[in-house]
């Protein structure tokens, strides 16, 4: 597997995260300014899919207390979503490390 598609999944696993916690699916919807409906149609549309996974990862490493939540329920070091969020678009910066 690549390091892109770990970066892919790991970043779909954010959202699902997020998806079960209304209030961080909230923040992601006004930030992103999608609805959460249009958020769970790009998910099947590859032409925009890496970009809002970027997106994902952005918002998450944007705040802090989700990440770690995220972590610890996924028995991750935060540091691990920092390394590959390179591996997605835009993702030479910032440099969150």
């Amino acid at each position: 597997m690549t390091q892109q598609e770990t970066a892919e999944i790991l970043a779909l696993n954010m959202l699902t995260w997020m998806a079960g916690n209304e209030d961080a699916m909230n923040s992601f919807s006004l930030q992103s300014g999608m609805a959460i409906q249009d958020i769970q149609d790009q998910i099947g549309n590859p032409a925009v899919l890496a970009e809002l996974l970027a997106g994902v990862m952005d918002f998450m490493l944007g705040h802090e207390e989700l990440l770690t939540q995220f972590c610890e329920d996924n028995d991750m070091n935060p540091e691990e979503p920092v390394h590959f969020r390179r591996h997605l678009p835009g993702g030479d910066a910032p440099d969150w490390g």
